[in-house]
């Protein structure tokens, strides 16, 4: 008879999981033999941490929309509370605690469900340990039956007559704006959302999550909202008659911390669509809520048509709005003799960045440089860490693109103390002979924070890290930048090196991110 852990391995790859990271221990070991016998069907990657693992399942599972596995044992798990159920059901869709071989097999089953359902987020099945090498008893009590079976549904629909209502309003709009969010950039929708625009003239804005989901160098594009966003997004809103919000959900962390002058029901008409209605007018009261998933909608509303007929005044309107607020002009601040400026890095970027580049950002005064002057002239190319932290996210994200596309070229933008975090990623680009670029802004410490304490600086100030000779105690190759004009060459260097490589780019430890900030009144 199988045993469970045989049972769980069918189910997994039953559901179309491809990857499993790792750092094994007691019951994780006790897994690994079926795995192992299905090793031509899912990859299980050996990572240096728990925390690497996760990162690398879940930025696998954004960039391929199905769900990928971290494996942990006990130990790991109460480091985060002694209680798994109870550390673990607050943040997650889905939680279960299997105690037989029926249960974690169902389980499984049910955690597959729920993460991969409209809305996806992450499930956890905490297992009995020693059940794992249990024989699975058939017939079960209750009866286990095909994964397949509970995975099927048909999303709901949206209502035809309300997008058609829609395209008559941003038809007839003197200023639409679509507010693109993360919905647009799961559904991989924004190039057909892009060409939607484009036709009509409609100016797109993105949520911090969806930065990049069209190409920002379009002329109807007018970058990511926020206060580290681009002002000319900002204003856009806060000047338009028609606001379009698809998959977005209007957070904090893009709205200026809900500026009132950035959208104001009442005076602006309001859409909103989400593929849960429940999410709809949550922060805003919406004058339309349409419900069902971002590409359906944006399928839909590109088979009725938007008219051309206001394409042109809207263009020259967005064109005029970008020359004065300087849409393509990067700040370049100095920087000491033998170092560079994060602009420095984000011009350097900016040249570099061509159709078949994969970008990952991580945390820090570099993102906020990147979110606010980078304009990526490709759709979804990048990928960010969600919120507002998430330091040493961007290493193992890295990774995690290129074992899911191989054909990338998969650069990672981090700072010194992000990368310092999960700089162990590089033993397993090595052993995953994978071909990741580090750019890393070297400043030696915490800068945003550093640039926030102004004259009150404390615990802010790293000794500095050569990770060009770091890296070569872990198997990848080093390069130093201590200029600007030889950030682009060391990209190119770089990426025809082969395996890991770092660029250790020297940072002006006075480099301000407060040039990348867009508070002044809208």
């Amino acid at each position: 008879m199988p045993k469970t852990s045989e049972r769980v391995v069918e189910t997994l790859i039953d559901a179309g999981v491809t990857h499993a990271f790792t750092l094994p221990g007691l019951g994780i070991t006790w897994s690994l033999p079926a795995f192992n016998a299905r090793r031509s069907a899912i990859d299980v990657v050996l990572t240096r941490s728990e925390w690497i693992a996760l990162i690398m399942a879940q930025a696998t599972g954004r960039l391929t929309g199905r769900p990928a596995v971290l494996m942990g044992q006990g130990p790991w798990i109460t480091t985060i509370g002694a209680d798994a159920m109870a550390s673990l059901k607050p943040i997650t869709k889905y939680c279960t605690y299997a105690t037989s071989p029926a249960e974690a097999v169902y389980g499984t089953q049910m955690a597959i469900k729920h993460a991969t359902l409209p809305r996806q987020g992450p499930a956890a099945v905490v297992m009995k340990t020693p059940i794992i090498r249990q024989e699975v008893d058939e017939p079960t009590k209750p009866m286990l039956y095909p994964t397949e079976g509970y995975l099927g549904y048909v999303p709901a629909r949206p209502d035809r007559d309300a997008v058609a209502a829609l395209a008559t309003r941003i038809d007839t709009a003197e200023r639409p704006v679509i507010i693109a969010g993360n919905g647009v950039m799961a559904a991989n929708a924004g190039s057909g959302l892009q060409a939607l625009a484009e036709t009509a003239g409609v100016a797109i804005a993105t949520s911090y999550n969806a930065k990049g989901v069209i190409a920002e160098t379009s002329d109807i594009a007018v970058g990511m909202l926020g206060t580290w966003g681009a002002p000319t997004a900002n204003r856009a809103v806060s000047r338009a008659d028609l606001v379009v919000m698809i998959g977005a959900s209007m957070g904090p962390d893009y709205t200026r911390f809900r500026d009132p002058e950035l959208i104001r029901p009442g005076e602006q008409t309001l859409v909103q669509v989400d593929i849960d209605p429940r999410n709809a007018g949550w922060v805003y009261p919406v004058d339309t809520a349409i419900t069902g998933d971002a590409g359906d909608v944006i399928a839909l509303l590109a088979e009725i048509g938007l008219s051309a007929a206001a394409r042109e005044p809207r263009v020259a309107e967005i064109a005029d709005l970008k020359r004065r607020t300087g849409y393509d002009r990067l700040p370049r601040p100095s920087a000491k003799q033998g170092t560079v400026h994060h602009a420095d890095i984000v011009a350097s970027l900016q040249a570099f960045l061509g159709e078949d580049d994969f970008l990952m950002l991580d945390a820090g005064a570099n993102r906020i440089w990147s979110t606010f002057g980078l304009r990526m002239p490709h759709p979804q190319q990048l990928l960010v860490p969600g919120g507002t932290g998430i330091m040493g996210w961007g290493p193992p994200a890295a990774l995690a693109a290129k074992l899911v596309d191989r054909r990338k070229r998969v650069t990672c933008l981090a700072g010194d103390g992000g990368f310092m975090m999960t700089l162990q990623v590089v033993t397993t680009c090595v052993q995953e002979d994978a071909d990741v670029v580090f750019l890393i802004g070297n400043n030696a410490g915490l800068g945003m924070v550093r640039d926030n304490l102004a004259e009150n600086r404390i615990a802010v100030d790293f000794e500095d890290v050569d990770f060009a000779k770091t890296v070569e105690g872990l198997g990848g190759k080093g390069l130093t930048v201590h200029h600007p004009d030889e950030i682009g060459d060391a990209l190119d260097e770089a990426h025809g090196i082969g395996g890991p490589v770092v660029i250790d780019a020297e940072v002006d430890s006075d480099a301000s991110h407060h040039e990348a900030v867009d508070d002044t009144p809208l």
